[in-house]
């Protein structure tokens, strides 16, 4: 009784003892939607099928990874580590020669081919982290230490402040300024760029600003700008279409003294909004679902009015206009991170149209194409 009592006690205190050893955790593990990495990196698992991207922002270099469908492809960026995994894979396992062993770590989210994931690894071990920073500053700032020495104490727990990192020459007096706007804390929280510390944000990129540039080949036929502001899965846009192709010579004859009582010329400007919906946003071939409304207003100009008695040069403006829903697919193909070109067909209801309108579309299809019908534009979206 006696020995099970204190085999027991031997297997609690190695049991602690694994757990205190492990000073990092893993932070902030997300699927970053807007970035193509995965997909466009070409490695594969044995069944040929893409790897997904596991991007661990890291400290130190001394990290080394496993996991339990293994590991494809492994790359070192600067305070990075990409880990190229097979679909499917749920666990990891990270190990540290000072810091301990991360053993078995259940991925909270389901790992799909194709697909980037980004986290952090948080050293918790501050006194080790100071002494990273120390020898990083010691060695000009520009790259971590290869090594740290074994007269660093792991058990130890240490804040580093603001005042610390001044008087380690991490930030430079230049930077000084932004001092009062970073509270005491861990370094953990902050990055350095150009000498100014920047917090982690801890939410992905997710909203994206987008100008688009497109010419409408079907229906209302010209070029066209919008802007969209894509958050996520889904894209809230709005811009306008100038129509190039008039409808000219429509007039209304006047069958009992055989003349042309009226004609006109006719142009058409649109302005549209509408919401969409991107199917794929992480692939190469990106398919959006959209739709909207849009407002068609139609000007048209007198012509000269003629009979056999006179002639009046007096020139008029009649005006009318039509209201469309609409429902689109846009096919893009992403030419990188920023820039995709697209094909898109829709569809236009007439909702809603003046009653000019309904007189003058009977007459020429150019009109009826501006509110109804089918309609083909291509064009750039630029994303920043």
């Amino acid at each position: 009784m006696l020995r099970r009592l204190l085999l027991s006690l031997i297997i609690c205190h190695l049991s602690f003892s694994h757990v205190a050893a492990q000073e990092f955790r893993i932070d902030n593990f997300h699927e970053n939607t807007m970035e193509m990495a995965a997909a466009t990196s070409g490695v594969k698992d044995l069944n040929g099928k893409l790897a997904a991207l596991l991007r661990f922002v890291v400290r130190d270099d001394k990290f080394d990874f496993d996991a339990n469908l293994g590991i494809l492809k492994k790359t070192e960026k600067t305070g990075e580590v990409w880990l190229f995994v097979p679909e499917g894979t749920k666990r990891i396992s990270i190990s540290h020669p000072y810091l301990g062993v991360l053993r078995g770590f259940e991925l909270p989210l389901a790992i799909t081919s194709k697909t980037t994931y980004d986290a952090e690894i948080i050293i918790t071990n501050e006194t080790y982290l100071r002494t990273l920073m120390q020898q990083a500053a010691q060695n000009g700032g520009n790259h971590p230490p290869k090594t740290v020495t074994d007269s660093v104490s792991i058990r130890q727990a240490d804040k580093v402040s603001v005042a610390d990192s001044l008087s380690l020459g991490i930030i430079s007096p230049d930077s000084l300024r932004v001092k009062e706007s970073i509270p005491n804390g861990r370094l953990n929280d902050f990055v350095y760029y150009n000498d100014t510390p920047q917090r982690h944000s801890r939410k992905s990129q997710s909203a994206r600003f987008g100008i688009g540039i497109d010419y409408s080949a079907l229906g209302a036929v010209g070029p066209s700008v919008n802007m969209e502001l894509i958050i996520n899965w889904m894209s809230i846009y709005g811009g306008g279409v100038f129509c190039m192709k008039k409808a000219s010579d429509i007039g209304v004859y006047n069958k009992y003294v055989h003349y042309l009582e009226e004609a006109y010329d006719y142009s058409c400007m649109k302005a549209f909004a509408g919401i969409g919906f991107l199917l794929n946003p992480r692939s190469v071939v990106q398919f959006t679902l959209k739709g909207g409304m849009s407002v068609g207003m139609i000007s048209g100009k007198e012509l000269a009015k003629k009979n056999t008695t006179y002639f009046d040069d007096e020139k008029k403006f009649d005006h009318t206009h039509v209201t469309t829903a609409f429902v689109a697919l846009r096919v893009g193909l992403a030419l990188g991170k920023h820039v995709l070109f697209h094909v898109t067909p829709e569809y236009s209801f007439d909702v809603d149209h003046g009653d000019t309108y309904e007189l003058i579309k009977e007459a020429d299809n150019t009109i009826k194409g501006w509110g109804e019908g089918f309609g083909l534009k291509a064009g750039l979206l630029f994303t920043f």
